[in-house]
């Protein structure tokens, strides 16, 4: 009992100095991290914010990129290398319970790539070898375990739907996240506000955003 409760406590404290530095490694962005995981494989971009809870056992071979503006809800769990091999005669880590081989074990299918503008919901999977296209939304519970194209609506295990036509989804690929500074943001408060329309594409705020002359 007394083992277990100083390991908790050694846990809490290390937990506690991760959490720490990463936030100061972090003041662009609004992220707080949930796990002890890589810190030098995981980039956030500005302003993004939520909770990471990063799967990553032992190996550091692979990375995890999230972009700017996006939205992590809670309890939301990144499986950057944490699955099993399904190829073996038994799906059981052998090298990391059995041999201490801690770097083998566990596999990956790639980085995870979360572009710009993209909100995930609470309760979601994010398996390895992803990449969740710019301006997209996954609703709670789901997993994803294969890409999502930008400016879609990811439910459950597959595609509903794109949130918006084609030609708009087009003119919304053009925007540079890069291109909208605390200036713009407050400059233009109400067009970021309001509901897509010809009036934002006609704006001066949209073709600032492309980097194009109006």
């Amino acid at each position: 009992m007394l083992r277990a409760i100083l390991s908790d406590f050694k846990y809490y404290l290390k937990f506690s100095y991760f959490k720490d530095k990463w936030r100061k490694r972090n003041k662009m962005n609004k992220t707080r991290a949930g796990n002890i995981f890589p810190i030098s494989n995981v980039f956030v971009d500005m302003y993004t914010y939520g909770v990471l809870n990063v799967r990553c056992y032992h190996l550091t071979d692979y990375k995890l990129k999230i972009g700017k503006f996006c939205s992590i809800g809670p309890r939301v769990y990144f499986m950057l290398c944490a699955e099993h091999p399904i190829t073996r005669f038994s799906t059981y880590p052998f090298e990391t319970f059995v041999f201490n081989e801690l770097e083998s074990g566990k596999i990956s299918k790639g980085d995870i790539i979360v572009e710009d503008d993209v909100w995930i919901g609470e309760d979601c999977v994010i398996m390895s070898g992803v990449k969740i296209g710019k301006g997209s939304v996954i609703g709670a519970k789901s997993i994803v375990t294969k890409n999502v194209p930008s400016y879609s609506v990811y439910g459950g295990t597959s595609l509903i739907k794109r949130r918006f036509n084609d030609e708009i989804c087009e003119k919304l690929d053009k925007i540079n996240f890069n291109n909208l500074t605390k200036d713009l943001m407050n400059e233009y408060k109400k067009i970021i506000a309001s509901d897509i329309n010809d009036d934002f594409f006609n704006s001066d705020l949209y073709y600032k955003l492309i980097g194009e002359e109006k």
